[in-house]
Order: C-alpha cells, then sequence, then structure tokens
C-alpha cells in the first residue's frame, strides 16, 4: 500500500522536476520514487564494494568451491543492509 509523503520544494526544485517528469514521461511522483529507487541500489552497491574490498584486503582461508564461498559470504554479509 502506498502512503503519502508531503515534500516543500523550492520554485527551482519544482521547475527541475517538472523538467524531468516531461522528457521521461513520467508524473513527478513516478521520477521520485524511481530516483529513491536509484539512489538506495547506488548506496547498496557502494556497501557492497567497501564489503569485497575490506575482504579482499584480509588474509583468509577461501574455500575452493564456489557455492560454499557463497554460502560463507551470505552467511557474513547481508546485502540489502544499509549502515
Amino acid at each position: 500500500m502506498a502512503t503519502r509523503f508531503e515534500v516543500r520544494l523550492d520554485d527551482k526544485l519544482r521547475e527541475q522536476l517538472s523538467q524531468l517528469a516531461t522528457a521521461r514521461g513520467m508524473s513527478a511522483s513516478a521520477v521520485i520514487r524511481t530516483l529513491i529507487e536509484t539512489a538506495h541500489s547506488d548506496a547498496v552497491g557502494r556497501q557492497r564494494l567497501q564489503a569485497v574490498e575490506e575482504l579482499a584486503a584480509m588474509s583468509l582461508e577461501v574455500p575452493e568451491d564456489p557455492t560454499a564461498l557463497r554460502e560463507v559470504l551470505e552467511a557474513t554479509h547481508e546485502p540489502t543492509v544499509l549502515h
């Protein structure tokens, strides 16, 4: 179920939102939802990259079986949790 959420925009931001909506053939609400989804996806991606970089910097025993490695990683890191 969708809930109503009010955001106050100054004239410049409102015009920019209107231009985006027109260019994409979407409503202003749809543009905002899309931007939020994109920002969230980007944040999760950055977290995953940071986790990979941290793991790469560690000296660990790595299972040779890719399935076993995936199970270890999934058990250790929840990919959808934002910090």
